[in-house]
């Protein structure tokens, strides 16, 4: 079956007007031709929908408090910043290492089409309106969309599978910075400075990322998270 959905309006109310058409298939034809339809009766309409609603990945549990938006194929969360592992194995390198640094507060906006991640200045719950920085981490690109290599995203993008996609981020080894404005550095800046910046503050034992550092990324929150529903 073939379906043609439009939309009318009828006493002010939208209504969801659906049409059935057969496909009829003919010799010497490389396609089928759709023939002519007809109006689905209500309880079919709402058979076919409730179906279609059934195969959509769905999440019966509480929201936890982090979590932003959802829908049925995008989630925004943030992660509050705190001092975490943060693990290496920079291009060319045969061995890989981790320190213990203090991450900024992440923005992290997921679709099953990819991942992208800014920073926040303030652990506060962000409204649509905030203003975003470059998350400092390497493997992500200017646009804030991470490069995520040979990983791949979950199936399923819900608060079940948070854990799984932050993983992607917080045990994955950086290689190399993606573009000039990771940190917000006057000098030119390159996998070797970037690292000695993250060095200095593990000897420090600093608590709090130096929000200084964050360069600007000119989008509010809601700006990254409607470029994942679209």
């Amino acid at each position: 079956m073939f379906f043609e959905e439009s939309l009318s309006d009828y006493s002010g109310s939208n209504a969801l007007v659906v049409s059935s058409h057969p496909l009829i298939e003919k010799k010497g034809q490389a396609a089928p031709i759709i023939g002519a339809g007809h109006l689905m009766p209500e309880n079919d309409m709402r058979s076919l929908l409730e179906s279609l609603l059934d195969k959509l990945p769905q999440h019966n549990g509480i929201i936890p408090a982090n979590v932003l938006s959802m829908s049925s194929n995008h989630l925004a969360w943030t992660v509050k910043g705190s001092v975490k592992p943060m693990y290496f194995k920079l291009r060319g390198a045969s061995k890989g290492f981790k320190i213990n640094v203090p991450y900024p507060t992440l923005l992290f906006v997921a679709n099953q089409r990819g991942l992208s991640i800014a920073a926040l200045k303030s652990n506060r719950r962000p409204t649509e309106k905030t203003k975003l920085f470059h998350a400092p981490l390497m493997n992500i690109y200017r646009d804030a969309t991470v490069c995520l290599g040979d990983s791949s995203m979950p199936t399923d993008i819900t608060p079940l599978t948070q854990e799984e996609i932050e993983a992607l981020i917080f045990k994955t080894n950086f290689s190399h910075i993606n573009h000039e404005k990771t940190l917000n550095n006057k000098q030119e800046i390159s996998d070797k400075k970037y690292l000695a910046f993250w060095r200095q503050l593990a000897k420090a034992k600093a608590t709090k990322f130096p929000t200084a550092n964050l360069s600007g990324l000119d989008i509010t929150v809601n700006d990254l998270i409607q470029r994942a529903v679209r």
